[in-house]
């Protein structure tokens, strides 16, 4: 956009005022947040019409005049501007299905219920029991995560406004994704982003629905550390999300923060330890110990999850932390018999392919100097 059409300070809304000299966005408490060029572009467009509905392509218009981008550009600024707005105001950035977006100048009224829920409402909730009592770890497989959508999307169609559904359906993808499980990652991330749009415009103070566009932004190298503020506001909405405190201390350890991130997991593990992620939380601890070369580098922790084989977890990344772990602790057979079995299980595992994709997506320079550690310590093992 032209910066000459518009002064220091672009039209307000609901308390919120723009500054165009700085690209920022200051909030009714005085808290002020500096966007991106192209969210703050966005977020001028959208005040200027406040109260109007802007469909998609005029977004894409406006914000890129002079280049051809996707939705998913749209998508991301949408995504960073209601951080920006935070869970007391995203509400007032509302996705209409189809249409496009509309910033309000107030929050819309909340829609209180008059009758009893309707038949809609308790076949949504029922389709959303059954989605997730599906996933019970033993059986989780490409077969299962697709009938989960499909169960997730009928809810979402028994009731558009449910937001459990949508926070779910944003969930599913994000963790197929994460498992390999997933027949499309591209496709069903961006379908799991809209998901989550939909579930904040419905519920913008929910923690899940935090957690789960924080699952859905750490699947994207580039996008870590807005997946650490999205848990975070899922931790500071509800203090108990014990899964999302410890996910907000592995997005620290993707940043090169592994003792910062150390600290949340254990809290979540001291506060809620029969959790049925407890092994997943066991695992991140043995790989901070393996990343910092902390004791018997995470071995004794990792083997036990190597031994009990959880399907919740990659056993496949699982062993190879662990025999990481055993070379580095000096117990280089053990090491290359891991190593080898996992080369049976996958011919083309080698030192080159870990290093150009690494087990988890981060930009970050320390941890990918301590994965390139790891990958030297399976190098000794015999990885090639």
């Amino acid at each position: 956009m032209d910066d000459a059409r518009v002064g220091p300070s672009a039209p307000g809304f609901a308390g919120f005022v723009l500054n165009r000299a700085r690209g920022a966005l200051r909030r009714p408490d005085g808290a002020e947040t500096v966007l991106r060029p192209k969210t703050f572009d966005l977020l001028e467009v959208l005040a200027a019409r406040r109260g109007s509905v802007v469909s998609r392509d005029a977004l894409l218009a406006a914000v890129w005049p002079d280049v051809t981008v996707g939705d998913e550009s749209l998508t991301q600024c949408v995504g960073e501007l209601r951080r920006a707005l935070g869970p007391d105001h995203a509400v007032l950035l509302r996705t209409l299905p189809k249409r496009g977006y509309m910033l309000e100048d107030t929050a819309p009224a909340p829609v209180t219920p008059t009758a009893a829920p309707s038949k809609g409402r308790a076949a949504a909730v029922a389709l959303v029991r059954e989605a997730w009592a599906l996933m019970d770890g033993e059986k989780e497989s490409p077969t299962m995560w697709l009938a989960q959508r499909d169960l997730l999307r009928a809810a979402t169609e028994a009731d558009p406004d449910l937001p459990r559904a949508w926070s779910s359906l944003a969930m599913t993808p994000a963790k197929a994704v994460g498992d390999g499980r997933s027949l499309d990652p591209t496709g069903d991330l961006r379908a799991g982003r809209e998901a989550a749009e939909r579930a904040l415009d419905l519920a913008p103070g929910d923690s899940d629905t935090w957690a789960a566009l924080g699952a859905l932004l750490r699947q994207d190298a580039d996008r870590v550390e807005e997946a650490l503020a999205a848990y975070e506001t899922a931790v500071r909405l509800s203090p108990g999300a014990h899964a999302a405190r410890a996910n907000l201390g592995w997005m620290l350890v993707l940043l090169g923060r592994a003792e910062e991130g150390d600290a949340h997991i254990r809290a979540s593990i001291a506060a809620a330890s029969e959790h049925r992620f407890r092994e997943v939380w066991d695992f991140m601890l043995g790989v901070i110990d393996l990343l910092l070369g902390r004791g018997d580098h995470g071995a004794a922790a990792l083997g036990h999850i190597v031994g009990h084989r959880s399907a919740g977890i990659d056993i496949g990344r699982v062993t190879l932390m662990f025999a990481a772990a055993l070379a580095l602790d000096g117990r280089p057979a053990e090491a290359a018999h891991f190593v080898q079995e996992m080369r049976a299980r996958d011919p083309g595992l080698t030192q080159a392919r870990l290093a150009a994709t690494p087990l988890w997506p981060t930009r970050s320079p320390v941890f990918l100097a301590q994965h390139a550690r790891i990958i030297a310590a399976l190098g000794r093992a015999g990885l090639p």
